[in-house]
C-alpha cells in the first residue's frame, strides 16, 4: 500500500514538473520576439547637412544625428561613419562605441571637413544593435 502511495506522489510530482516545464518555454519571452531595426535620422536643423548639398573645398560642416532603439528592441551598440569619395566603395573613417544612456538613444553633431579638392564625399551613418540589426542614413556632399 506505501509503495503504491509513493508512486502516486512521484507521478503527481513529475506531471506538475512537466506542467511547468511545458509552460515556461511556451510563455513568450521578448528575447524570443523578432527584434526590430533601430531607427536613425539627420537633425534637420539650419547651417547642418542632412541631404544631398554642394559646399567648397576645405569647409567645415556639421552633421547632426538622432536614433534610437525601438521600444523592446535590443540596445544600440555601435555607430559607424562610412565615406565614400568620387564614387569609389565606402571606407570606415570612425565608429563610436556605445553603451550607457546611449545605448537606448544616441543625438550627436559631428562635424567633418570637405577635401581640398573638387568630387564627391558620400558619407554614411549606420547604428548596429546589439542584436545585429543596422539601419543607415546618407548624404552626398558635392565639393567645388
Amino acid at each position: 500500500m506505501l509503495l503504491k502511495i509513493l508512486s502516486f506522489r512521484q507521478y503527481l510530482m513529475c506531471s506538475m514538473v512537466f506542467l511547468c516545464i511545458t509552460l515556461y518555454s511556451c510563455s513568450k519571452s521578448s528575447n524570443n520576439a523578432p527584434s526590430t531595426p533601430p531607427q536613425i535620422a539627420f537633425k534637420q536643423i539650419s547651417g547642418y547637412v542632412y541631404h544631398d548639398t554642394t559646399i567648397t573645398q576645405n569647409t567645415y560642416f556639421r552633421v547632426g544625428i538622432e536614433s534610437s532603439r525601438v521600444s523592446g528592441s535590443d540596445l544600440l551598440k555601435y555607430l559607424y561613419i562610412y565615406a565614400s569619395y568620387d564614387g569609389k566603395p565606402d571606407s570606415l573613417i570612425n565608429y563610436i562605441h556605445l553603451y550607457g544612456a546611449t545605448a537606448d538613444s544616441y543625438n550627436d553633431v559631428l562635424g567633418f571637413v570637405s577635401r581640398n579638392q573638387g568630387g564627391t564625399e558620400k558619407y554614411t551613418f549606420t547604428i548596429l544593435t546589439q542584436g545585429g540589426l543596422t539601419n543607415s542614413v546618407s548624404a552626398t556632399v558635392n565639393v567645388h
